[in-house]
């Protein structure tokens, strides 16, 4: 299963971190992590930068379950928002 998400965070946060602490969080669960979009401007407010990522979720010998994914996308989510007072982009 694949989701895409875009956090806005401080233009000094590097994408790497970004994706290092998604594998950390996410474990086995996560077969990839790609930034497929990085975007400043004005809109998104001073010092700021919106990196958009796609996650892909695979398990080896079984169907994931949607509730599955919330949960580990979830958990993925709230570790962005305390590492790097990341905030999900509308």
């Amino acid at each position: 299963m694949q989701r895409d998400i875009a956090v806005v965070v401080s233009e000094e946060v590097q994408a790497g971190d970004l994706v290092g602490t998604i594998r950390h969080t996410a474990g086995e669960l996560l077969e990839s992590v790609e930034v497929f979009d990085v975007f400043t401007g004005s809109k998104l407010g001073d010092g700021k930068k919106s990196v958009a990522l796609s996650l892909v979720y695979r398990h080896k010998e079984r169907t994931l379950t949607d509730e599955e994914i919330a949960e580990v996308h979830g958990s993925v989510v709230s570790a962005l928002e305390q590492t790097f007072a990341a905030e999900l982009r509308k």
